[in-house]
């Protein structure tokens, strides 16, 4: 019954979250035509003093923070519900089958070609029948590009939020919904540029000014003193006030600080220097709203949306992250394994990190997500790395990483050392929650991994296996079967055979005590990209290639835990109240504030007092959150009691069931080793087989096991080389089938992780 209350209420939100998408998209395609205007304005006035203020409320504002809001009370984790017709079995199945959303062309369709439209829309609007002098006219046209900047203002903070109610009820992965954030950064600049250069032509080629004094205002003017002094320009027509040069100056600003912060975007600079790329977003783009809120009266109220939203959803969570820094020895570590490198080749090590974690952790964690690790010793900037569970252990969480970078070597080392263990924080969990279900989704699915990227699939094939148990188990039982799922296939390229063996050790033997005996399959096959990698890995224990370092204090840290301000992270309804009072506290509070300053302390004619608003919903933010925190903290001392008093209980008895499991896997190794490539008989009846191939296979060999499937799922986790030529091998093979593509069967539905963040 709760299950289906849960259900109800997350399709609520769906709902809404909809229907608010719309109606913003809806003003955004016909808001800048003339009639449209006049109809919202009218709207606007019913409920609003001010109906060009009331305006971008109405249609922006008040439908983000509804959605959010709606989003972050209902979004709970629900169990998927069997459809009780075809045609909403059919129909559930369709929208699950089609891969991960394309955010490229996303954003074109429902952000840069409304906005183009709008802006069309809105010259023709002041041009059409109007005699306008030169000067007038571009001046009408340039004011359109800044509005188009604006509109994108409304929505681009949304996808960097910290936490996103949104995002998680639509099962979108912030990793490629950033592309979102990205179009509509593009679309700032290129409107804030063509606003700033139509200005400034009209200065130096129509009115002869000089763009320098049009943009510094004169000494005078940066005095307090109240006088009747103003300055004097070649044009008596040009706007010449001390406001008009501080509005030009904050609007010069925010232009140079967008390029500043478009110049670093550059994927050769954001790679090579990633903290230059972080600091100048960290300094330019709080410039840059508060330039922009600056130079127009009624810029604060077309930016709102994101502002709002991302105080509502990012502060609470940067206030708690903040707290957990003041502890002194940080995240409990369990254990720190090194894997050495096999000696004939040339491959970094890698390190298995394994914390300490709480059961809420436990349960949040959805495979493939993976977390920021802070080690502030070592570096103030946060690093993304993939988190798995650890198969029999009920309270950890494992992190498996090759030391590439200087970060990640210097980790390696400080963990290593023997000398005292670095301070590790962890935020989390980031990254798409619903990989287990998009897998299952499908007939057959090929995984592919690159290297150090096998650590994406580890716990889904662990959760999967699992999964797929209790349904066969249900379908004996006259339970309607949601999954069809006949096959995994896991092709994992890989050059370092003592990595293989520490995974295959610790999460591959394992699968063969959760696989059904029959009706699903799992193989995995390893193919080594290196000459010498020609020895069969299938009875090694991971302790020969793992060695594990003695720590060098006991390390009584703190459990990993999730941020309290995370909705959709659990199946309990109550977990999302105070997210949800949090949330709309600053939001409709903060909305509040912002429009009574907007109406009683900004005039047309004055820039101080613009900057009040953004200053009320940041204090707003960190008083909610504050409040928050220590509600926060009051609830988690009742649940570590009951953690660590359960934890004692149940610490034997786990370890020893995990001892028995550990020692049966070690006396029967998974089957189907191989070498070569030959792979036993007696596998093919095996439901979990394991081969090992030499040589680099090509990307039909990799898709091979996913000819004449009816619905396939191709997931991808590796190098961009790889990545890019297995999405072009699979639109060829829609184009080979092409008859089948229009007689409706799917294309094979394609999910890609990032290799690196």
């Amino acid at each position: 019954m709760m299950a289906a209350m849960s259900l109800r209420l997350r399709r609520l939100a769906v709902a809404t979250t909809t229907g608010c998408a719309l109606w913003s998209l809806a003003y955004i395609l016909f808001g800048g035509t003339a009639s449209a205007k006049s109809w919202y304005a009218q709207l606007a006035a019913t409920h609003f003093s001010d109906p060009k203020g009331g305006v971008p409320i109405v249609t922006l504002v008040l439908p983000l923070l509804l959605a959010a809001s709606v989003a972050t009370l209902f979004n709970v984790r629900v169990q998927p519900q069997p459809a009780q017709s075809s045609l909403c079995r059919s129909l559930y199945k369709s929208i699950q089958q089609q891969g991960d959303l394309n955010f490229n062309r996303t954003s074109f369709w429902f952000a840069l070609l409304p906005l183009v439209i709008y802006l069309i829309c809105n010259i023709h609007r002041h041009l059409h029948g109007q005699e306008l002098g030169r000067d007038d006219a571009i001046s009408e046209i340039s004011n359109a590009f800044a509005v188009f900047a604006l509109l994108a203002m409304s929505f681009f903070l949304i996808p960097v939020a910290r936490i996103n109610p949104l995002w998680t009820l639509l099962n979108w992965d912030p990793a490629s919904a950033i592309r979102l954030h990205i179009w509509s950064g593009r679309i700032i600049i290129v409107g804030v540029l063509m606003h700033g250069c139509m200005h400034m032509y009209r200065w130096k080629t129509i009115s002869g000014e000089s763009i320098v004094r049009m943009l510094v205002p004169p000494a005078f003017c940066w005095t307090l003193q109240e006088s009747d002094y103003q300055p004097t320009c070649n044009d008596p027509d040009t706007e010449c006030s001390c406001y008009f040069h501080f509005r030009n100056l904050t609007g010069f600003l925010a232009l140079v600080g967008l390029l500043v912060i478009g110049g670093t975007t550059f994927n050769s600079i954001r790679r090579r220097y990633y903290k230059v790329f972080y600091m100048t977003h960290v300094l330019a783009a709080p410039t840059v709203l508060l330039m922009a809120i600056l130079h127009w009266r009624r810029s604060v109220l077309y930016m709102a949306p994101s502002l709002l939203y991302y105080a509502a959803t990012s502060i609470p969570m940067l206030t708690e992250r903040v707290i957990k820094r003041r502890n002194p020895v940080g995240v409990k570590i369990v254990s720190v394994k090194y894997i050495v490198a096999s000696r004939d080749i040339k491959a970094r090590p890698c390190l298995s990190l394994t914390l300490a974690a709480s059961d809420e952790a436990v349960m949040s964690f959805q495979p493939g997500q993976y977390v920021k690790l802070l080690a502030p010793e070592i570096s103030n900037i946060s690093h993304p790395f993939t988190i798995n569970r650890v198969p029999g252990k009920l309270h950890e969480l494992r992190i498996i990483f090759r030391a590439t970078g200087s970060f990640t070597h210097q980790l390696a080392t400080r963990l290593t050392s023997g000398s005292k263990l670095p301070t590790i924080q962890i935020d989390g969990f980031y990254g798409n929650d619903n990989r287990v279900e998009q897998m299952l989704n499908h007939d057959s699915c090929v995984l592919v991994a690159g290297g150090i990227g096998i650590t994406l699939y580890l716990s889904m094939l662990q959760e999967g296996a699992s999964i797929m148990a209790a349904n066969r188990q249900e379908e004996q039982e006259d339970t309607i079967d949601l999954r069809s799922t006949k096959e995994v296939v896991l092709h994992w390229v890989c050059r370092d055979p003592n990595l293989v063996k520490y995974v295959k050790a610790q999460y591959f033997d394992s699968l063969r005590w959760k696989v059904p005996k029959s009706g699903f399959r799992i193989r995995i096959i390893v193919h080594y990209t290196h000459s010498h990698s020609n020895s069969t890995v299938t009875s090694v224990d991971s302790d020969q290639v793992a060695q594990e370092s003695e720590l060098a204090t006991e390390n009584d840290g703190a459990c990993v835990t999730t941020s309290r301000f995370a909705s959709g992270t659990c199946h309990n309804l109550f977990r999302n109240v105070l997210p949800f009072v949090t949330f709309t506290s600053i939001a409709w509070i903060g909305l509040w504030a912002t429009w009574e300053i907007y109406l009683n302390k900004t005039f047309n004619e004055e820039i101080v007092g613009r900057g009040w608003a953004a200053i009320a919903i940041v204090v707003i933010a960190l008083a909610v959150s504050l409040v928050a925190n220590i509600v926060a903290r009051i609830m988690d001392k009742f649940q570590s009691q009951s953690f660590h008093h359960g934890l004692i209980e149940n610490t034997e008895d786990n370890d020893l069931e995990m001892a028995t499991v550990e020692e049966g896997i070690a006396k029967q190794p998974l089957v189907g080793g191989s070498e070569n490539g030959k792979v036993d008989a007696s596998s093919s009846l095996n439901p979990v087989t394991f081969e090992e191939k030499v040589g680099r296979p090509s990307v039909h060999e990799l898709m091979k096991s996913l000819d004449g499937v009816q619905n396939p799922g191709l997931f991808i986790c590796g190098p961009k080389e790889l990545t890019e030529a297995l999405r072009e091998a699979s639109k060829e093979r829609c184009q080979i089938r092409m008859r089948q593509c229009i007689n409706g069967t799917p294309h094979i539905a394609v999910y890609e992780e990032s290799f690196t963040l």
